[in-house]
């Protein structure tokens, strides 16, 4: 990619910022709980460090090839999808295609470009459903109706237990 110098910084300097947005939590949350699939979390934590990769590559100020920003897009772009599918996504994901989109613009003419935005865009939306299927009407119900309540006897004595041991709480 032909980028200005202050397009490449400012573009290198938010493409990193929206993956930490995307990344960091998904890997301060998953270090606080345990995993319930070690396989997938880890495979998402690589497909994250694929875009990274490429990302960097595809704004660093050297290049050894003529024209390796469409190639570098497309693994990006396959990132992305990866990091949708798998188990792990909070749902910030797709920003980073916005990321890509706006590497599109040195890389391709316009028609091009909005064909490639339009076409990940469509991937995206495809993914979704596949990655996530819908859960079942009882499962849904029970969601919505929450945990199930103690009665109130229950409730208040735990509750005077727990400030009678707190001496800060005073006594009931």
């Amino acid at each position: 990619m032909n980028f200005r110098d202050d397009y490449r910084r400012l573009l290198r300097i938010g493409g990193l910022s929206i993956w930490a947005a995307v990344g960091v939590p998904v890997v301060l949350i998953t270090s606080l709980r345990p995993v319930r699939r070690p396989d997938l979390y880890v495979a998402w934590v690589i497909a994250l460090a694929v875009f990274a990769a490429a990302f960097w590559r595809a704004t660093s100020p050297r290049r050894t090839r003529k024209r390796p920003g469409l190639a570098l897009a497309a693994i990006q772009a396959g990132a992305v999808l990866a990091l949708m599918a798998l188990p792990p996504c909070f749902g910030l994901e797709g920003a980073l295609f916005v990321v890509i989109a706006l590497q599109t613009g040195a890389l391709l003419p316009k028609g091009s470009a909005r064909l490639w935005i339009g076409a990940q865009s469509a991937a995206m939306f495809i993914s979704i459903p596949l990655a996530r299927p819908r859960r079942r009407a009882s499962q849904k119900a029970r969601d919505r109706a929450g945990p199930a309540r103690k009665p109130a006897s229950r409730r208040f004595s735990r509750a005077t237990a727990i400030r009678s041991s707190w001496p800060w709480m005073g006594r009931p």
